[in-house]
């Protein structure tokens, strides 16, 4: 592992950091699962320094990033291969094509799911955690997928965007009444950045911000990390960022 932060604090701003969520900090649970979602083949993790990993992109994902930022020396092992003593410093749960409701991938209204998410997120703070930082969706109307074929990738599907900002704006909500429900337990939203459509494999990755019709690459998600982690505005997370919900007692 070559983690570009590595050195820059002296010691974790945590204890231990679990991982929950879909193909976007996967990696490497689908590995050992029985499913299709695998990203266990070149060119997955072609900028990785263990090539192949079961990552849906070319490089780190944000979980990754995240946790160098938090000061962890190695990335957050995965749950299907964590064990030992290893699993004290946190377990990655995120599994590809995983969703709030078990029938994923079907249309739910954004209520039930914020409903179903409430319902996730009081069942962590009945198990112990007390720090959470959830993440928003990013325009899903304009990922590579989306805009090609009828729209020959000159456009976003605006009902899928409004769809998005609607579950966005219920997730904001979600945090404050959370954050005032649950005595010791500090949510923080940070949404998901504003991306363009430009996309594909290239070799020159550095200028993609997509790695295939839906995965960003590495220099995307970094950007989405630090923000995450130091926002410059409320805008990048909401009520604070990762680094001071870290240090919140």
């Amino acid at each position: 592992m070559k983690p570009n932060l590595r050195g820059l604090l002296s010691e974790t701003l945590v204890p231990c950091y679990f991982i929950f969520g879909d193909s976007l900090v996967d990696n490497g649970n689908n590995n050992a699962r029985n499913t299709l979602a695998k990203a266990s083949y070149p060119p997955h993790g072609i900028d990785y320094p263990d090539g192949p990993t079961g990552r849906f992109t070319n490089g780190r994902n944000v979980a990754d990033i995240v946790a160098e930022l938090l000061g962890f020396n190695n990335h957050i092992p995965q749950f299907a291969t964590a064990s030992g003593n290893t699993i004290l410093n946190g377990v990655n749960y995120g599994s590809g094509g995983a969703g709030i409701l078990d029938n994923t991938g079907k249309q739910f209204f954004a209520a039930l799911l914020i409903e179903q998410y409430s319902r996730k997120l009081r069942d962590l703070y009945t198990s112990g955690a007390r720090k959470v930082a959830i993440f928003g969706l990013g325009p899903i109307g304009c990922v590579p997928t989306a805009i090609k074929g009828p729209l020959n990738g000159t456009s976003c599907i605006s009902r899928t965007n409004d769809a998005v900002q609607i579950f966005n704006s219920k997730v904001k909500s979600l945090v404050d009444v959370l954050n005032k429900d649950l005595v010791g337990f500090k949510y923080t939203n940070i949404p998901c950045c504003t991306m363009s459509t430009r996309g594909g494999l290239s070799f020159l990755r550095t200028d993609f911000v997509y790695f295939d019709g839906f995965h960003p690459t590495e220099v995307a998600v970094a950007i989405v990390a630090k923000q995450a982690f130091s926002a410059q505005s409320p805008s990048d997370a909401y009520p604070f960022d990762i680094q001071h919900l870290a240090k919140v007692r």
